[in-house]
C-alpha cells in the first residue's frame, strides 16, 4: 500500500494488497459518512486523499481483517432516517428491528390512536423508542429502561442528539426486573429482548466478538425470559395500548403458546422470517 501527500481514492485503492468491491464501498462510506466528503467527487477523482485520511483508510483495512463492525468503526448508524451514535457498548441496529417500530407506527395510524406514553424496555442505543417518539407528535413522554452502564453511554449522546424533537425523556437504570413504574400507564411499549440462546450455533463471529453479551443471550431458554417480560409490560400499558417485542426466528411456536392469553399477532421480517409480535389490549 502506497501512502501519499495527496492522491485520488482509486490510486489508493489499487495500491492496496486486499481489492474488492466492498472495500472499495467501505472506504466511500467511511468518507462520506465520517467525514463529510462529496462521493461524486471521490469517485470521479476530482477531490484528493489527504494523508491523514489515508491512515484512516488504512486503519479501517486493519480492522476489516478482524472482522469488526464498520458501523462501531464509524460510532454512527441509520434508522428511521435518524442518525444515532453506537459503540460496543450496544447492540448494532438491524434492519429488521427497523420494521418493527415502522409496524407499530402503520398500526397507530390505522387505529387513529393518540399515542402520549412510549417505554421501551431494554433500549441500548435507544433507536426503537427514540425513532417513535420523534415520529409521534402526540408523544408526551419516553421512557427508555436501560441496565448496561457501557450502553448508557451511548444512549446519553443519543438522548443529547433529539432531545430538541421530544417533549420528555426519562433514562431508568435498572434491569426492567427490578422497574417499578405504574399500571396502565403507557400507551405503546417495545422491546428488543436478549433473545438469542447462550447456547446458539448460528451466532455469526463478528457479533458474538463484538457486541455485548448482556444484549444478545436469555439465558438457555429466552422464551421464558420474553414471557416474564411481557406479563409485566402487559400490566403498564393501557386499555388502548400496543405493545411490540423481537424475538428469534425459531421461537414463534413456544411464544405462540406461552402468550396464548395475549392473542400476540406475529409478523415476519422483510426476509420472510418470523420475527417480532404485538399484543392490541383492546382486542383483549
Amino acid at each position: 500500500m502506497s501512502l501519499k501527500e495527496s492522491q485520488t481514492l482509486s490510486d489508493f485503492f489499487y495500491s492496496c494488497e486486499y481489492k474488492s468491491s466492498r472495500l472499495f464501498n467501505d472506504f466511500l462510506t467511511i468518507l462520506t459518512d465520517k467525514l463529510n466528503k462529496d462521493k461524486t467527487s471521490l469517485i470521479a477523482g476530482t477531490q484528493t486523499l489527504s494523508l491523514e485520511e489515508q491512515k484512516l483508510l488504512t486503519s479501517w483495512i486493519e480492522k476489516k481483517k478482524e472482522d469488526y463492525p464498520l458501523q462501531y468503526f464509524l460510532n454512527e448508524v441509520s434508522f428511521c432516517d435518524a442518525l444515532f451514535y453506537v459503540d460496543e457498548g450496544v447492540l448494532i441496529p438491524r434492519m429488521e428491528t427497523e420494521e418493527i417500530v415502522l409496524q407499530a407506527l402503520k398500526k397507530i395510524k390505522s387505529k387513529k390512536l393518540n399515542i402520549e406514553s412510549i417505554l421501551d424496555i431494554g433500549s441500548g442505543s435507544g433507536c426503537m423508542g427514540i425513532s417513535a417518539a420523534m415520529s409521534l407528535k402526540t408523544c408526551k413522554e419516553l421512557i427508555l429502561i436501560e441496565p448496561s452502564d457501557e450502553a448508557q453511554k451511548a444512549l446519553d449522546k443519543n438522548i443529547s442528539r433529539h432531545r430538541n424533537k421530544i417533549n420528555s425523556i426519562e433514562l431508568v437504570s435498572k434491569t426492567f426486573e427490578e422497574v417499578e413504574l405504574d399500571k396502565n400507564s403507557f400507551d405503546l411499549i417495545l422491546s428488543n429482548p436478549p433473545y438469542i440462546a447462550i447456547d446458539d450455533p448460528d451466532v455469526q463471529n463478528s457479533v458474538y466478538v463484538y457486541e455485548p453479551h448482556m444484549s444478545l443471550f436469555g439465558g438457555v431458554e429466552p422464551t421464558e425470559l420474553i414471557y416474564s417480560w411481557v406479563c409485566k409490560a402487559f400490566e403498564m400499558l393501557s386499555g388502548r395500548g400496543l405493545m411490540f417485542f423481537e424475538f428469534s426466528h425459531d421461537q414463534k411456536e413456544k411464544l405462540e403458546i406461552a402468550l396464548n392469553k395475549f392473542k400476540p399477532i406475529f409478523f415476519k421480517d422483510s426476509f420472510g422470517k418470523d420475527r417480532f409480535f404485538m399484543i392490541d389490549k383492546s382486542d383483549l
